[in-house]
């Protein structure tokens, strides 16, 4: 749909989308003889409480839309509620990231993941990449590892906050955090401006 509506500028061009696999949808546009393609991704990340760093993720060129939700439970539990989240052991704060692989690739999505993380020291609020598949594991596990070997003093970031605090997991359900945590930070400003 996001890739849809990304192309739909191009007038009368006929096009086609499918899902590929549950993290991408790809669109064909055929444009007289040439045809382009482009493809929406998703990621996963624990990033700490969500309502900030889904927010800043969407100021990324490439970005094109978050949702907050909680995910990283086994398979036996019941869909979460916040309080479920906070009161439990098995439920991490994650944003969903849809992202245009054309302008953004997912080692660079990676590389904001990390920057804009505010991790804490529950699993709720793990440091976690959420791979969908060998390739993503793949990935994600060698701009880790190249992360930390470039970094100095394994320090990535000026506040002191390591690459090797990253966890990398299988994903497993997302589930889309009640409506309040959503864009929260945009309501409240709205909130304090117009009282």
């Amino acid at each position: 749909v996001l890739a849809s509506q990304a192309l739909s500028t191009l007038a009368f061009a006929p096009t086609q989308s499918w899902t590929t696999s549950s993290s991408t949808t790809t669109t064909v546009t055929d444009v007289g003889s040439t045809t382009s393609l482009s493809a929406v991704r998703e990621a996963t990340f624990g990033m700490g409480c969500f309502w900030e760093p889904s927010e800043s993720l969407l100021k990324k060129p490439g970005v094109l839309a978050t949702t907050v939700g909680y995910t990283g439970a086994p398979p036996n539990k019941p869909p979460p509620l916040y309080d479920t989240v906070c009161f439990g052991k098995d439920w991490v704060e994650a944003v969903r990231v849809a992202y245009d692989d054309e302008v953004v690739s997912y080692t660079q999505l990676l590389d904001h993941f990390f920057e804009l993380q505010k991790p804490g020291y529950s699993r709720q609020y793990a440091s976690i990449v959420f791979v969908d598949d060998k390739t993503e594991e793949k990935e994600a596990g060698n701009w880790k590892k190249a992360s930390i070997a470039s970094s100095s003093d394994k320090n990535g970031r000026d506040d002191g906050l390591s690459y090797e605090i990253v966890e990398i997991e299988p994903s497993s359900s997302f589930y889309k955090a009640e409506e309040y945590h959503q864009r929260y930070w945009e309501k409240k400003r709205l909130q304090l401006a117009f009282g």
